[in-house]
């Protein structure tokens, strides 16, 4: 009980906090109107104590524009203020807070554990991956090494120093291994540059650097690898678990026949998770295809969508793969006990 009050009461103070407090030096609060035309709304923003004459130019592809009481974000240019965004922390924030409650409350004494791995997996990435990356090193070499530190720590965190975290562990080193050979193949074959997407074009206009793209791609279908195969070498280790728990006198193959006959449910919801969530990512991009009218062919041709194919495939191809290799080392180390 007194745990859920203290979790309510930070919950309100974060709440009030974010309300109240200008968290981005460029934010204002629109309190008033000025004037409209066609082209443009000025309005009258409060920045912390000041207040100044905030324009936003009109797009004929937005349907909606700024009004009063809104957060927006803006630039000076020429001399003027301009509105360029809407504030979004405050949003953000809220589904930060629905999502640490929900699971505070779900998985309970696991919270602390869980968060601390999520938390150490982000301080990997932006305290080492980014960095080397921006620094010139190997992109695929950077997240490898950083991989082979963070599943480990992960999943003793979470699951605790036992069978089923040793034997997720093989199997996620194993699927990452597949995934990087798989990596390398297919960008080879399909001639993947690493540069079609818009984020990469902005990197090098910012930089003017000459970074390993390629690698660069190879590097984010591990990280992605990794993030889908967390939950099938646990779930599959906890399988193995449970069957030889059940009965301990069933040999090797018939424990792999009943937890592969598990682990192909598992399969068949991750082929259609996976193919799922990365068409959802693409969906604009496979709007724009339509539209123009290519031939299905010619649009799975374009880089753009080839890279996305192989990103997914290469995801699902290692994912499966795990699933067998984590019950077979999770078999061998429960029988060894």
């Amino acid at each position: 009980m007194i745990k859920k009050v203290l979790v309510f009461i930070i919950v309100l103070i974060t709440i009030f906090y974010t309300e109240n407090s200008y968290l981005l030096k460029n934010q204002a609060i629109l309190i008033k109107k000025i004037s409209e035309n066609k082209n443009q709304l000025i309005f009258e923003g409060k920045q912390k104590n000041k207040n100044l004459k905030l324009i936003f130019f009109k797009n004929e592809k937005q349907n909606f524009y700024p009004e009063i009481n809104d957060k927006v974000i803006f630039e000076k240019l020429n001399n003027q203020y301009v509105i360029t965004d809407f504030y979004r922390i405050k949003g953000i924030f809220y589904i930060l807070i629905l999502f640490l409650l929900i699971s505070f409350f779900v998985i309970k004494k696991q919270f602390i554990t869980t968060f601390l791995g999520l938390f150490l997996s982000f301080f990997i990435i932006f305290s080492s991956i980014i960095p080397n990356i921006l620094s010139g090193y190997n992109p695929v070499i950077s997240v490898i090494l950083a991989t082979i530190f963070v599943i480990p720590i992960n999943y003793y965190l979470t699951h605790g120093f036992n069978n089923k975290s040793h034997s997720a562990i093989l199997g996620s080193i194993f699927g990452l291994i597949i995934s990087l050979i798989l990596g390398y193949i297919f960008t080879k074959i399909t001639y993947i540059t690493g540069t079609s997407s818009e984020e990469s074009n902005f990197i090098l206009a910012l930089t003017e650097k000459n970074y390993d793209f390629r690698g660069i791609f190879i590097a984010s279908i591990i990280i992605g690898v990794l993030g889908s195969i967390d939950d099938v070498t646990i779930n599959q280790a906890s399988v193995v678990e449970k069957i030889v728990e059940s009965n301990k006198s069933l040999k090797i193959k018939e424990i792999y026949k009943k937890a592969i006959d598990i682990g192909k449910d598992h399969i068949n919801s991750i082929i259609n998770t996976l193919i799922l969530v990365y068409t959802s990512a693409s969906l604009p991009l496979l709007l724009l295809f339509q539209i123009s009218k290519k031939d299905f062919l010619e649009v799975l041709n374009y880089e753009i969508i080839a890279s996305e194919i192989i990103r997914t495939l290469v995801a699902t191809i290692s994912t499966i793969i795990v699933i067998p290799l984590t019950t077979y080392f999770a078999i061998r180390l429960y029988k060894k006990d």
